[in-house]
C-alpha cells in the first residue's frame, strides 16, 4: 500500500517565517522536445478517459489535445494513472482550488530566473515597451471541448474587467498611470495589450502567484451578459435561481474557484460539485493541454475529494489517522510538527519538514497600503523611515517564542537561506529590537505625544491609529501574531485595531486597496502589496 504524505512547511523568518513550495517542472514545446530527444511523441492518455473514447462519449487524446502541447519533465518519474487524492479543508472552498482548475499566462523555473511558457506558448513586446502580443496553443480546448481562442480574452478584458457594474475598480496590475489596457485580437489565437506608457513587468506579472484573470469562456458565459443576451432573459433564470441582481447571477456563474461546476476550465481537473457539499470533488479534465515526456496526458491523478472540515483541529485528525494522501494546508505549522512525526508509523504517512529548494515563505508579513484614500496615512505607510520605526518596534524574537517555539528565524520580507539569492543585509536588516529608536524616529517625524503621553498625534492633530486586516485562514499564527504586533506598536504610541478578515473579504480588500495595514505572508519577497522593508 503506498504511504500517504504529509508536508510539514515549517522553518523560516517572522515577521515571516519562510517556508518552501514544491520544486519547478522543466517544460518544453512539443517540437523542441522532439528535436533535443530525437524521439517521436505518441500521445497516451488515462484509463479511463480511454473507456469513454471506445464508448465514443470523447474524441481520442490526439483530437482532444492541442497541435502543440506542452510537455512536462517530471521531477523524479513517469507516475502512473489513476486513484483519488484525499484531502481536507475547512468549511468553504478554499483559494486553493484554483489551483485546479485554472492556469497562469507563464510560469518560471525552478530558480524564479526564466519565465516559461504555459498557456501562452510565445510573446513578443514592442519597442516601445506598451505593447505585448500573447501567442495562444492552436487547438487548446475547454473542459467541455470548446476551442480556447483569444475571443476568451476578448471577452473577459472588455465585458467582464472593463465593465463597471461587474468590475467597478479594474485591478491595478492591469493599469499604468490610473489607465486601464487596451485588448486587440489578432487572430484566433494570437492577441495584444497596449498601455499608455512602458510597461517592463507585465510579463512577470502574469506568471506570478494569482495574477489578475483574463480569460473567460466566452461561449459559456455570454448568456449571462446583457451584451449579448436579453435582460427578459437574464431575469428569469435569475428569479429562477433566486438572484436579485444580474451582476451577482454573472460573477456567480462566472465562479473562477471551483463553486459553479458548470463553468468550464482549463486546469487539470474540474469540480463536479456545487459549493455547501460535505465533500467537493474534482475530475480530471480530458482536454488538458500538458503531456508528459513519454507522451501521456496529464494530470496522472483521476479524482480530488476535498473533505470540508469544521475547524483545522479536525483536519490534523484526519492527517494523524493517515486519511490523507497529501496535506499540508490548515496543519503546516510548527506546533503541529512534533505530533505529526510521533504518530508517522501509526498513521502510515511520512512527514517532510522542508523541501530543500524554493523561495521561501515569509509568514506573518505586514502590507502596508501606499495608496490609502487618507492623504496623512498614505503618506506615513510610503515613508521608509516610518515604516523602519515600526519594524524596529517589532520584538521577533518573543513572537517566535510565543508562538513558533523558538523555530523560526526573525527576518525580513527576503528570499530564504536556500536560494541563490539571499543576502544577509536583505534579510536582517531593521529586524533588531529597539524600540528606544523606534521612539526616536517617530519623534523626528513630528509625530508627537498626546498631552497625557497615550498615543501619538498625527500631523492634522487626530489620534495615530489604523487598522491590522488579519487574514485569518493561513498561517494559523496570523490573527496571535497580529494581536502581539498590536502591543509592541502601542508600547510606541500607535493605536491599533486587529481585524481578523475571512479570505473572500481578505482578497476583495487586498484587491481593492480599502485597507490599511494588512497581515498574511509573502512568498520569498513582496506577495503584490509593498511590506515591511
Amino acid at each position: 500500500m503506498m504511504r500517504k504524505l504529509i508536508v510539514m512547511l515549517l522553518i523560516g523568518g517572522i515577521s515571516l517565517l519562510g517556508i518552501t513550495p514544491a520544486l519547478a517542472q522543466e517544460v518544453y514545446e512539443l517540437k523542441q522536445y522532439e528535436k533535443l530527444t530525437g524521439k517521436k511523441i505518441e500521445f497516451k492518455e488515462a484509463p479511463m478517459l480511454r473507456v469513454k473514447v471506445a464508448a465514443g462519449e470523447l474524441p481520442p487524446v490526439e483530437e482532444r489535445l492541442p497541435e502543440e502541447p506542452l510537455v512536462v519533465k517530471p521531477i523524479e518519474a513517469i507516475g502512473k494513472y489513476g486513484g483519488t487524492w484525499h484531502r481536507a479543508n475547512l468549511g468553504v472552498l478554499s483559494f486553493q482550488v484554483y489551483c485546479e482548475v485554472e492556469e497562469h499566462l507563464f510560469s518560471y523555473d525552478e530558480y524564479c530566473t526564466k519565465i516559461l511558457p504555459n498557456i501562452v506558448k510565445g510573446w513578443e513586446i514592442s519597442e516601445d515597451g506598451k505593447t505585448v502580443t500573447f501567442f495562444l496553443r492552436k487547438g487548446m480546448k475547454w473542459s467541455d471541448g470548446a476551442p480556447f481562442t483569444a475571443d476568451d480574452f476578448v471577452f473577459c478584458w472588455n465585458d467582464i474587467l472593463l465593465n463597471k457594474d461587474l468590475t467597478p475598480v479594474v485591478p491595478a496590475k492591469l493599469t499604468i498611470e490610473g489607465e486601464p489596457g487596451t485588448i486587440k485580437k489578432i487572430d484566433d489565437y494570437a492577441f495584444s495589450l497596449s498601455f499608455a506608457a512602458p510597461y517592463s513587468m507585465v510579463v512577470e506579472m502574469f506568471a506570478n502567484a494569482y495574477p489578475p484573470m483574463i480569460f473567460a469562456p466566452a461561449h459559456y458565459l455570454k448568456q449571462f451578459h446583457p451584451k449579448y443576451t436579453s435582460m427578459e432573459k437574464i431575469e428569469k433564470m435569475m428569479k429562477k435561481e433566486g438572484f436579485a441582481s444580474w451582476q451577482d447571477y454573472f460573477k456567480t456563474k462566472n465562479d473562477t474557484n471551483g463553486g459553479n461546476p458548470e463553468r468550464p476550465v482549463i486546469g487539470a481537473w474540474y469540480p463536479i460539485d456545487e459549493r455547501g457539499s460535505a465533500i467537493q470533488r474534482f475530475l480530471r479534465n480530458p482536454y488538458y493541454f500538458k503531456i508528459d515526456t513519454e507522451g501521456n496526458q496529464l494530470p496522472y491523478i483521476d479524482k480530488i475529494e476535498e473533505s470540508l472540515m469544521a475547524d483545522a483541529e479536525a483536519i490534523l485528525l484526519r492527517a494523524l489517522a493517515g486519511e490523507l494522501d497529501y496535506q499540508a494546508l490548515r496543519i503546516s505549522s510548527v506546533a503541529n510538527y512534533p505530533v505529526c512525526k510521533q504518530n508517522e508509523e501509526k498513521g502510515d504517512y511520512r512527514v517532510i519538514p522542508q523541501v530543500p529548494m524554493g523561495a521561501g515563505i515569509n509568514l506573518c508579513t505586514l502590507y502596508f497600503n501606499f495608496f490609502h484614500k487618507d492623504p496623512i496615512l498614505r503618506d506615513l505607510f510610503r515613508n521608509k523611515k516610518f515604516r523602519i520605526a515600526l519594524s524596529v518596534a517589532i520584538n521577533r524574537e518573543e513572537i517566535s517564542k510565543l508562538l513558533f517555539k523558538g523555530l523560526a528565524n526573525p527576518s525580513q520580507v527576503a528570499p530564504s537561506e536556500k536560494t541563490p539569492w539571499y543576502v544577509e543585509e536583505y534579510a536582517k536588516q531593521y529586524t533588531e529590537y529597539d524600540p528606544k529608536t523606534a521612539n526616536k524616529i517617530l519623534d523626528e517625524l513630528g509625530l508627537v505625544w498626546d498631552k497625557n503621553h497615550q498615543y501619538r498625534l498625527r500631523p492634522d492633530g487626530k489620534q495615530l491609529r489604523f487598522v491590522i486586516s488579519a487574514f485569518t485562514p493561513w498561517p494559523p499564527e496570523n490573527v496571535e501574531a497580529s494581536e502581539l504586533i498590536k502591543g509592541y506598536w502601542e508600547d510606541i504610541g500607535i493605536k491599533v485595531v486587529v481585524k481578523p478578515v475571512d479570505r473572500q473579504l481578505w482578497v476583495t480588500q487586498v484587491t481593492a486597496a480599502e485597507f490599511e495595514v494588512a497581515s498574511y505572508a509573502a512568498a520569498g519577497g513582496s506577495y503584490g502589496q509593498p511590506a515591511v522593508s
